[in-house]
């Protein structure tokens, strides 16, 4: 059954100090938090906190600064227009986690560590700024009451919340931030469910439909989710991906023609094998991506090294591998895999020593379609000859006895023979 929040908030007025940041949010990018969920009394310990608030102020993500936050708390304090939603932590008595509102409780928390600095320093704090300051003192909150409740269920709880907020229209979260809480909602949904470890990660009907529930979503867009933060694990082992590439991972392991014919995905646990990851990484370029897109810029079209340069890329791949399908002609199949090949094998050496793409995607994937064509063009060639040649009870359709063999009838017929013979020299260049 699915937990409701009808009767579990209450409006409060808590101290600052006494609201901690949650070291399981979702923003928080693989190498900070582990897989598995951090403790309630690990949460609160100061050395943990004061590593989420660096992770925020230093944080290259767009959606996950808070400078923005920060210098609007400066200028006219902390106004409550969105609600900041805690519970108390199990074992900390008089300590709250922040479920929903964390970067506006670390942007509130980085002003008041300023001011104290400043006045520690016996730097000149402005009456303004000690006015911000002790308005911060305490903050109005909505607490949740998870009272006879049990984890898994405090968890259904705090992903409704979450996504409430972050999966509607309100303040949506990046692509990273929405996949991790979705796969770590699939990991613990409630309802009776087991909770299963990273490791233990299956695709099971009955989860995914609660999952897809809960964030009133589809299976399937639960499904894809799934399959790119399980890629994502993968990849980070063994490359520098990074939060804002995973919209480009996303786009690759969900494309259909491309787990069909480039990379191999299993079915149930959605991992990938060796190669597949390492090619992923090199198509990708995780590791010199920045850098590539950078000096791109100055860089003209045919000697750019970022082969991929945004998920739409990503979607013309997939096109080109659509072209692997047994219903085209073998010789198109030929060109399109030929491609794909060189393409996922990543950069190469130029004569110079510096570095190059083998074969651009653009001009990969124009190639194929030229290939087609040409076909195409060669059957429909066929297709005329045949028309001209044709007969009926052995006589041609088209013969000397149609025509008088004076005038425009004459005309005509010598035209005939003139086309007949084009065809048949464009074809005799034109096939494979």
């Amino acid at each position: 059954m699915t937990m409701t929040l009808t009767g579990r908030l209450r409006a409060d007025e808590l101290p600052l100090e006494a609201l901690c940041l949650d070291a399981n949010n979702p923003r928080f990018g693989s190498g900070f938090v582990s897989d598995e969920r951090i403790a309630d009394a690990e949460i609160a310990q100061s050395s943990v906190q004061n590593s989420i608030i660096d992770k925020f102020e230093n944080a290259e993500e767009t959606t996950f600064k808070v400078d923005d936050l920060r210098d609007s708390i400066k200028a006219v304090g902390f106004i409550p227009i969105d609600q900041v939603v805690v519970r108390e932590l199990v074992g900390v008595p008089g300590k709250y986690v922040v479920i929903e509102g964390n970067r506006r409780i670390c942007s509130c928390k980085l002003v008041v560590r300023e001011h104290d600095e400043k006045v520690k320093n016996d730097q000149t704090v402005t009456p303004h700024e000690k006015e911000v300051r002790e308005r911060l003192h305490k903050v109005y909150v909505q607490v949740l009451d998870t009272q006879g409740l049990n984890p898994s269920e405090v968890l259904d709880l705090e992903a409704i919340i979450v996504g409430l907020r972050h999966f509607g229209a309100v303040a949506q979260w990046d692509a990273y931030a929405k996949a991790r809480h979705v796969f770590a909602q699939y990991l613990s949904p409630g309802d009776g469910h087991d909770v299963w470890t990273a490791e233990e990660m299956r695709l099971e009907n009955k989860r995914l439909a609660l999952v897809a529930g809960t964030f009133s979503s589809s299976k399937k867009s639960v499904e894809k989710q799934l399959k790119a933060i399980v890629a994502y694990r993968q990849v980070a082992k063994i490359s520098g991906i990074k939060p804002k590439h995973f919209s480009l991972l996303r786009e690759f392991v969900t494309g259909r023609n491309l787990a069909l014919y480039v990379i191999n995905i299993d079915p149930s646990t959605f991992r990938l094998d060796e190669e597949s990851v390492a090619k992923l990484v090199r198509v990708c370029q995780f590791d010199d991506r920045d850098q590539y897109l950078q000096d791109d810029k100055d860089r003209p079209p045919k000697s750019r090294l970022t082969i991929l340069n945004d998920p739409k890329s990503v979607g013309r791949l997939n096109k080109l591998a659509g072209y692997l399908k047994s219903t085209w002609p073998p010789s198109v199949r030929q060109v399109a895999r030929e491609s794909i090949d060189n393409i996922m094998m990543g950069l190469e050496q130029d004569e110079t020593g510096g570095l190059k793409q083998s074969i651009t995607l653009d001009v990969a994937l124009d190639n194929t379609i030229d290939q087609n064509r040409s076909i195409v063009w060669v059957e429909k060639l066929r297709e005329q000859l045949e028309i001209l040649d044709e007969s009926i009870d052995g006589e041609p359709v088209l013969s000397t006895n149609d025509f008088s063999g004076i005038g425009s009838d004459l005309e005509l017929y010598e035209k005939l023979k003139k086309e007949a013979g084009l065809l048949n020299v464009m074809l005799a260049h034109l096939s494979p």
